[in-house]
């Protein structure tokens, strides 16, 4: 009891000796709030999820009963729906599949038209052996799996040839001369 009472004593000889110790505020744990606590309610309704747990086994049912086979080999009204539904939308789906088609190509020509407009070459490459064509990897592919391209191939040879021979008839030129 001595000994805590001279600590006590020696920290508040200190604390007056401090320049700031005197003015520090003493810490309050206490809400000082001055807002007063409202009463709950306490007439508070189900709710939502309540009415909705209880319509669920209703709701269920019906479809349920909607879903059933009247008889073998019959669609039900469900069923009959959907179907009707599709072969109504079937034809819609086309005309829109088409028209999108349509103005993306479109569009993939006009895209092509401004890239390459002020370009003098095409903007395709030739091909420059017959390789290239190929595209995946040549192990394991079924026999039949790959689509014939030797009319290519003798396409670009003959363009070789008459290549060829426009550069032997251009320096024969030359040499003559």
């Amino acid at each position: 009891m001595l000994r805590t009472t001279a600590a006590g004593v020696s920290r508040r000889t200190i604390a007056s000796q401090l320049p700031n110790a005197g003015r520090q505020q003493a810490r309050r744990w206490a809400s000082g709030g001055s807002v007063p606590d409202i009463a709950h309610n306490v007439n508070e309704p189900l709710g939502f999820a309540f009415w909705a747990t209880f319509a669920v086994v209703p709701v269920l049912t019906g479809i349920y009963q909607l879903s059933k086979y009247a008889n073998e080999g019959e669609m039900n009204w469900l069923a009959r729906k959907v179907f009707d539904y599709q072969v109504e939308m079937n034809d819609t789906w086309q005309d829109r599949n088409v028209a999108r088609t349509q103005a993306y190509e479109k569009a993939a020509h006009d895209k092509h038209l401004f890239l390459y407009a002020n370009m003098g070459e095409s903007p395709y490459h030739e091909v420059r052996f017959p390789d290239a064509i190929w595209v995946g990897c040549p192990r394991n592919v079924p026999a039949g799996h790959y689509a014939n391209v030797d009319y290519v191939v003798e396409h670009y040879r003959q363009k070789y040839l008459a290549s060829e021979e426009k550069k032997t008839k251009k320096l024969a030129a030359k040499e003559s001369s």
